[in-house]
């Protein structure tokens, strides 16, 4: 195969437990599932603005329909979707041999291993953590600055940017944690692969 040889290389570099990237891994995670991923999101976004609040002249930053209510849905929404749709598809790519493993698998990383295999499980996580983080840092940022409320074209320009930048943030991270879940089924388990997703 045509990473064999590449993979040796690396992983005779690696110390213990000590995931190692190839210039393949780069490449794949800053320009693919960085770049790439957040001008998706940056119009996904954008497009659901349109969708619930092109009727307002302005949106407030607290209530029902607010923008501070947006960014809290947004914050779990993202990468939980992003989980679901990303890491099978690149657990597909490894398989496929299209993308190289990392190297150590996953299971034998003191931190990653901790992560479930099951991608629900594993969105769960992303989702709920960034809700816990970014959801707090975005109601504080607006009483910070003394925000009351935006026009609908100020909105949609920030929340096109605040996608974008979110989406290039987290999607690397989603998917180095699936690149690195190689050698992760069970020897023998004779369970298929949707399975093991769930």
């Amino acid at each position: 195969m045509r990473f064999a040889k590449l993979e040796h290389q690396v992983s005779s570099k690696s110390g213990p437990g000590e995931v190692q990237m190839t210039k393949i891994h780069r490449r794949y995670l800053v320009v693919d599932q960085g770049i790439v991923a957040g001008v998706i999101d940056a119009v996904i976004n954008a497009g659901f603005v349109f969708l619930f609040f092109r009727s307002m002249t302005v949106i407030p930053v607290s209530g029902q329909t607010s923008m501070t209510g947006d960014l809290i849905i947004t914050s779990f929404l993202l990468p939980f979707f992003t989980v679901l749709i990303a890491t099978p598809l690149i657990r597909a790519q490894v398989r496929n041999r299209a993308i190289p493993p990392m190297e150590p698998p996953r299971t034998e990383h003191p931190l990653l291993r901790r992560l479930p295999h099951g991608t629900f499980w594993r969105a769960l996580i992303f989702g709920t953590l960034f809700l816990a983080t970014l959801g707090p840092i975005c109601v504080a940022g607006f009483a910070a600055f003394g925000v009351t409320g935006w026009s609908f074209q100020q909105f949609l320009v920030f929340k096109a940017l605040f996608a974008a930048i979110f989406g290039a943030a987290v999607t690397p991270i989603i998917a180095f944690c699936a690149l690195a879940d190689s050698g992760d089924r069970p020897a023998g388990s004779g369970l298929p692969d949707a399975a093991l997703n769930l």
